[in-house]
């Protein structure tokens, strides 16, 4: 419990921070984006300024943007007012450099305003468009030559997409999210160590008083069993007295069946309890219980329906007295929460576990022997079913039957998981409950 109780809480704890932790790790990713974007934008509008500023009233424009070419990755274009291309890049990068051109050209159609003024050059702002599904930014400059006529300037770069953006830094936020998430892993674990370390150890105490008080209680209940049993061998004895002797002997013996059911579960818990394990019969086990049962059923006025199925049951190995008493503690369960007159159904059967992890009649996955106990009683509320393998938990309060105490279904549910197998509980139709429980069957 305490196991299952530090894995639900480091769960929360690291996942409710890493959570947090991703959400402002996605806020500064954004940040990040906007500021590099910002700059990228600031720099491309100085370098136009630079750009247009050393064209001013120069004659050799060529080799400045050649100058110009091998520091940025720029789609250079220039002409002067004639309409003549004065200098223009031939760029692996830009490979359809007239089709983007006129895309700029489109764009510049649609304004005629200047975002910066300048008393020899005018620039302007940045324009955004697309070519061919590509994302570009341009700005429009003009700027007098040494024959004083006025030239205009095209720049024009590639803008990188949000999924190109976000792959650049995803590898670093990536690491610092791993780091992150690492050591949250391990202070969680130890802070919750330390945090349930009394939990721990005050339910180690219980268990520990639960196990040596339920041995210690073995020895009295044997001498009162014998000399309950000396007594009513007396021939002496006044017939009056038979009865209360008798119940006497009830009672040691309900008391003595609830000691041992404690034991049980104080071995398991201290991980001592070990099964022996033997290839099992299954038709003998179904026959065993079944005539073990059917007079308690026919006492309680219910009729037990064992079903075969018609293949042959595959090799099963389990530690057979324990199978035996996890079918009688469901069956004693239906006997005792049934209606009566009405039937109680054991049925065993071979599923197959596909790959979402569902049992079904399937020729692939695999294999699984499960009993199904399907009874017709009042069924299990469902704000209880998520309680029912708790110890001394019991779903009707109102009844309260001497040979029942809650620790039934908790010894099965513990039993089957010993033997790796699983138990579960459904909904009869009409009323009533089915449990089904499983074991894996493995080729030998």
């Amino acid at each position: 419990m305490i196991k299952s109780l530090r894995k639900k809480l480091h769960f929360l704890f690291a996942g409710s921070f890493m959570l947090l932790f991703t959400a402002v790790l996605g806020l500064m990713m954004c940040n990040d984006i906007s500021s590099s974007r910002s700059m990228e934008n600031d720099m491309f509008q100085r370098t136009a300024a630079n750009l247009l500023l050393n064209l001013e009233n120069r004659e050799n424009i060529q080799s400045i943007f050649s100058l110009y070419e091998q520091d940025y990755p720029f789609l250079f274009h220039c002409f002067d007012s004639s309409g003549n291309i004065l200098y223009q890049t031939s760029s692996e990068d830009y490979p359809q450099i007239p089709g983007i051109i006129d895309a700029f050209k489109n764009e510049l159609s649609r304004t005629e305003s200047f975002s910066n003024l300048y008393p020899s050059y005018s620039q302007s702002g940045i324009f955004y468009f697309s070519y061919d599904n590509i994302p570009y930014s341009g700005i429009y400059g003009e700027t007098p030559d040494s024959k004083a006529q006025v030239n205009t300037v095209y720049l024009i770069k590639r803008v990188q997409t949000i999924t190109e953006e976000i792959k650049e830094i995803f590898g670093f936020y990536l690491t610092i999210w791993c780091v992150i998430l690492a050591a949250v892993a391990a202070i969680s674990h130890f802070l919750i160590q330390k945090a349930t370390q009394p939990t721990e150890a005050a339910i180690k105490s219980q268990k520990n008083f639960i196990a040596a008080a339920s041995h210690e209680l073995k020895a009295p209940l044997a001498v009162i069993l014998a000399n309950a049993e000396t007594a009513a061998d007396d021939p002496v004895l006044p017939a009056h007295l038979h009865k209360n002797l008798t119940t006497i002997d009830a009672e040691c013996t309900r008391m003595s069946n609830l000691v041992q059911d404690l034991l049980l579960l104080s071995s398991i818990d201290s991980g001592t309890w070990t099964l022996t394990k033997a290839p099992v019969d299954v038709y003998s086990l179904l026959i065993n219980v079944y005539e073990k049962f059917e007079p308690l059923c026919k006492k309680h006025h219910r009729e037990l329906v064992l079903n075969f199925a018609d293949d042959v049951y595959p090799k099963f190995v389990a530690d057979n007295h324990r199978l035996e008493q996890i079918l009688e503690i469901l069956l004693d369960n239906a006997v005792y929460y049934g209606q009566p007159d009405s039937p109680i159904t054991l049925t065993v059967h071979t599923r197959q576990q596909n790959a979402g992890g569902l049992l079904a009649a399937s020729s692939a996955g695999t294999k699984w022997l499960s009993f199904t106990i399907e009874d017709h009683g009042p069924g299990i509320p469902a704000e209880d079913k998520p309680f029912i393998f708790d110890r001394f938990f019991r779903a009707d309060k109102a009844r309260t039957g001497a040979q029942h105490y809650g620790l039934g279904l908790s010894i099965a549910h513990e039993l089957v998981h010993m033997h790796n197998g699983k138990i579960t509980l459904s909904d009869t139709p009409g009323g009533g409950c089915t449990f089904t429980i499983s074991f894996p069957l493995f080729d030998t």
